[in-house]
């Protein structure tokens, strides 16, 4: 500022000091913004579970489920719960009836016939299989998953298809698909070279005798 009267060095002291406040003022109100904006998404995701939880469908405890059986050769449930209490389902595609508080406990105790699906729940005349696994907090391990009913329409695909389709899957539901895709090979139902070779690179196994 050499060369400025007192009165210039003084005006011009203040012009700096006024831009220094601005650009101040600017960082804390962009500050603010950003953590507004962080706090308005965090209140609409809990808005969004909240809802999510409120919609779930409250069903009676002592309600009947058809549980279907999802594994090739059958599956045992030992009771934790109660003492002495077993489900056995003598083979692929069988169903047993089973009460929702076992269906609970079952969860907590031996979550993984959910997490590889070697059970379906099945629709009752009140509840959707949907309503029944998302009152278990379940319905994630069942957004990809072929039933006995549909499992077969997987080697209806082409060899792209069948790949896709069984990445997505859980790691029961692709031995469940390995096994019946054995036994269809072995009757000659699956016959093209192609669709053997997907199934046995997405399934990591090997078909050949």
């Amino acid at each position: 500022m050499a060369g400025l009267t007192r009165e210039e060095r003084a005006k011009r002291k203040a012009e700096q000091e006024a831009e220094l406040k601005a650009e101040l003022k600017s960082e804390i109100r962009a500050d603010h913004e950003e953590k507004l904006k962080t706090a308005t998404v965090y209140s609409e995701e809990k808005t969004m579970i909240a809802k999510k939880i409120q919609s779930a469908v409250k069903i009676p405890l002592d309600t009947v489920i058809p549980v279907t059986c999802n594994v090739q050769g059958g599956a045992i449930y030992a009771s934790k719960k109660i003492n002495g209490y077993i489900v056995e389902w003598d083979e692929y595609g069988s169903t047993e009836y089973m009460e929702l508080s076992e269906l609970v406990s079952m969860r907590n105790t031996d979550r993984r016939f959910f997490e590889d699906n070697w059970i379906i729940c099945e629709d009752t005349e009140d509840y959707t299989s949907m309503q029944i696994y998302d009152f278990l907090k379940v319905a994630k391990y069942y957004q990809h998953v072929f039933t006995p009913d549909d499992i077969d329409s997987i080697f209806e695909k082409d060899a792209k298809q069948i790949i896709k389709l069984i990445s997505t899957l859980s790691d029961g539901m692709k031995s469940t698909i390995a096994t019946r895709a054995k036994i269809k090979i072995d009757s000659k139902d699956i016959d093209s070279n192609s669709k053997i070779e997907a199934l046995e690179t997405a399934l990591n196994v090997s078909f050949s005798i």
